[in-house]
């Protein structure tokens, strides 16, 4: 056996322990679930670690996930430094999620140039708020100018191409990983596209058959009618995963 795999299997043994050791319940007054038992077993899997979970009841319960090293070592030393870089302005927060990047930036109401069907628009826009979920762009609307917090109310953007949860078709756009130093190219490259046919209904209170006939509308004149807006039923706070 190599020094290198040896040293793989110490780091191993002592992760083992170490949850052994907070899994592994006597006192039922010590936790909630009582006369918990638990055993995690971790096998090397390349560059990945199997950890198998079996708490004892009266039926045990077996879950298994695949994990980095890496992200298994974070989750026994959950005081490591996290680094998100320089966020980028209007940050409505940011966070790491199975090593995963999310996070939202606001865009207050302005006016945009928005291109469909080979016409240009000059539209005013309500609050926006753009989000990354990994490679997963989402967008919603928000009523009023001042900066969302967790209970603020979102709604459908007057754009289409927008799912009904709030992810943005993406079309021939390959972003990757939506990350604090790249969304802002994500957003100005979505922004910039040409929109098209798709997704283009229930997006506006008077015209829910398309979004377009809004567009006509307001074209050209100075603040988005927020009583167009259509709930998303969802708050800043309950899209953060």
């Amino acid at each position: 056996m190599s020094s290198k795999i040896r040293t793989l299997d110490d780091q191993l043994a002592d992760m083992r322990d170490h949850a052994i050791a907070k899994c592994y319940l006597h006192d039922a007054e010590a936790h909630p679930l009582g006369q918990a038992k638990a055993f995690v077993e971790l096998r090397v899997r390349g560059a990945d670690i199997t950890v198998i979970s079996n708490r004892g009841a009266s039926r045990a319960t077996l879950l298994t996930k695949r994990v980095t090293l890496s992200t298994l070592a974070s989750v026994f030393q959950p005081s490591a430094a996290v680094n998100s870089g320089t966020l980028p302005p209007n940050t409505v927060f940011w966070g790491m999620n199975i090593g995963t990047h999310q996070i939202g930036v606001y865009k207050p109401p302005a006016r945009y140039k928005l291109a469909w069907g080979g016409r240009d628009f000059d539209l005013p826009m309500p609050g926006l708020l753009f989000c990354g979920f990994g490679r997963t762009a989402s967008l919603y609307a928000l009523k009023g100018d001042e900066f969302p917090v967790d209970d603020s109310e979102l709604f459908y953007p007057p754009l289409p191409n927008i799912f009904g949860g709030g992810n943005v078709c993406s079309g021939q756009n390959s972003w990757g990983e939506i990350r604090p130093d790249t969304i802002t190219a994500v957003w100005n490259e979505l922004i910039a596209s040409e929109f098209t046919g798709h997704l283009i209904s229930g997006r506006s209170v008077s015209h829910p058959s398309s979004i377009y006939d809004l567009w006509s509308e307001i074209d050209g004149t100075d603040s988005f009618p927020e009583n167009e807006l259509v709930a998303a039923h969802k708050t800043v706070g309950g899209i953060q995963r």
